[in-house]
């Protein structure tokens, strides 16, 4: 968690690189602006802080809204988690796809090397697999395959481009949700679980904001 000392750097940094920001701002103006973009922010390390407001001052012409740091800190942490873009998961999906079967000889034995959802069973027979989570460089591969029908049909398809857009489209929208779900501030998934748990009516007012706003 990141204390008001170190957030109050930050914040001056930013004032430096957008003065236009700080004309006509006093001093009880600054405390209410720093204590509103703290409440946003204070889960981030300051640390990822610091790296994502340099980032913001790289990107952004303006002087960034507090969703705007949390933005840049969010894509950050994707891409430090090495997640990829709807592409590159697909060019996975596609190499999964393609077995391969290299043979080299050693000496008097014969090498099988094997690419693909092949696995071998105890009496030394290799049989297709189905594809987990762990196979992927991330776990949201896995989603967008089942929910577009999974990997059987998914093998079973003679339409490569109806089967890459199907793919694309649910992966993205199963990263948005990820997105969304690691943009919520601590305290509106707090709400949302302790909601799910009770069984009772949907949070609203800060709550319902929130989330529609996807912060």
């Amino acid at each position: 968690m990141t204390e008001r000392y170190e957030f109050d750097t930050v914040m001056k940094d930013l004032l430096v690189a957008y003065p236009e920001r700080s004309r006509n701002l006093d001093a009880e103006e600054w405390e209410r602006m720093c204590g509103v973009y703290l409440d946003v922010l204070h889960d981030i390390p300051i640390d990822l802080l610091e790296t994502a407001a340099r980032q913001c001052l790289a990107t952004l012409k303006w002087f960034p809204k507090p969703a705007e740091i949390r933005e840049q800190a969010l894509q950050l942490v994707l891409i430090s988690l090495g997640i990829p873009n709807a592409n590159d998961a697909w060019a996975e999906v596609t190499k999964r796809m393609q077995n391969t079967f290299r043979v080299r000889r050693i000496g008097d034995r014969i090498q099988v090397a094997i690419t693909g959802m092949y696995e071998e069973t105890p009496g030394g027979y290799l049989t297709q697999r189905q594809p987990t989570a762990n196979d992927w460089s991330t776990p949201l591969i896995q989603k967008a395959i089942d929910g577009i029908g999974g990997w059987r049909t998914l093998r079973a398809s003679d339409n490569p481009i109806a089967d890459r857009s199907q793919f694309i489209a649910a992966y993205e929208r199963y990263s948005m949700r990820h997105m969304q779900a690691a943009r919520m501030l601590p305290e509106t998934r707090e709400a949302v679980l302790r909601w799910r748990e009770s069984g009772g009516p949907l949070p609203v007012g800060v709550v319902a904001g929130q989330l529609q706003e996807g912060r």
